[in-house]
């Protein structure tokens, strides 16, 4: 056999081989979307559930938690009348300032 003969039977060989390849390819490709894709949908559909009610729960309770931990309402009002002060404060040294009537420090 001359090299003429060996490139040709060379490339036979190897157009062979990428066909085999991409047919085997392809028919792997077909074989997990049948089989195997929806049973990977469908653990993953159940995983999403699951978590979906351990957030809920969690939520749940963290909103409970939230609730029950509120301080008293006396403790509401002194709060709101000490920040309520603070703000009057506030607001009357910065006009006292603006107007010029803040009294000299001694």
């Amino acid at each position: 056999m001359d090299a003429t003969g060996l490139v040709i039977l060379a490339a036979a060989v190897l157009v062979t081989a990428a066909l085999s390849s991409v047919c085997t390819l392809l028919l792997a490709r077909r074989a997990f979307r049948r089989r195997y894709l929806p049973r990977i949908q469908q653990e993953v559909d159940r995983t999403l559930e699951r978590l979906g009610d351990v957030v809920e729960e969690r939520v749940r309770k963290g909103v409970v938690d939230g609730l029950t931990s509120l301080p008293s309402p006396e403790l509401v009002r002194r709060t709101r009348e000490a920040v309520t002060d603070a703000a009057g404060e506030l607001v009357r040294g910065g006009l006292s300032s603006l107007l010029g009537d803040r009294p000299k420090p001694k």
